[in-house]
């Protein structure tokens, strides 16, 4: 089950590097992904709280929602 969760993380970067190395550019993709990485380390706080202030704001009509179906 834990590789349904995993597989994506690691097809992503692949599928990003193959247009840079059909390019002929593949250090490009290498850095490229590096920089999503570095981008995706700085931002996880403040993208988890905006999240977070989103979800709150909105859980009591997502649990509304929930009650409907059943």
């Amino acid at each position: 089950m834990n590789w349904l969760a995993i597989f994506p993380a690691f097809l992503l970067p692949v599928l990003i590097q193959i247009p840079f190395k059909k390019m002929g550019i593949p250090n490009t993709g290498l850095l490229f992904v590096a920089a999503m990485g570095i981008l995706g380390l700085i931002l996880n706080k403040p993208l988890l709280t905006i999240i977070y202030k989103i979800l709150s704001k909105r859980k009591y009509i997502m649990a509304s929602a929930f009650r409907e179906r059943s």
